[in-house]
């Protein structure tokens, strides 16, 4: 797994730069390539680049426990005693991941964008 620095990230004041939570900096964009519009443009995609990650793992996560399903001990299943619950307690706490990482995504993307 690749290190980075933690997030959030921000951008500086002229949108020239993307900062760090700790103060130290990410990045500098230069314009002399696009026009301002391009660099403030690239300048919120980067910062919003850990907040995007954070969504994506999220997602990643409920994909998972949707892929893999409730977990029944050994013999047991839905309609087995006490099996009803434990599919309340997986199906509602997928939604609680569903509805988390939907928040997070749309953050992120209203960052990106600005």
């Amino acid at each position: 797994m690749s290190k980075h620095t933690p997030g959030p990230w921000a951008l500086s004041s002229g949108a020239s730069h993307v900062i760090a939570a700790c103060g130290g900096g990410i990045c500098k964009l230069d314009s002399i390539h696009g026009a301002y519009q391009d660099q403030a443009a690239n300048a919120r995609l980067i910062a919003a680049a850990p907040d995007l990650l954070e969504a994506c793992k999220v997602f990643e996560e409920w994909l998972r426990r949707e892929d893999e399903g409730p977990q029944y001990p050994a013999g047991t299943d839905r309609d087995s005693p006490g099996g009803h619950e434990i599919w309340r307690a997986w199906y509602y706490g997928n939604l609680d991941l569903c509805d988390r990482a939907q928040v997070l995504a749309r953050a992120a993307i209203a960052k990106a964008e600005g």
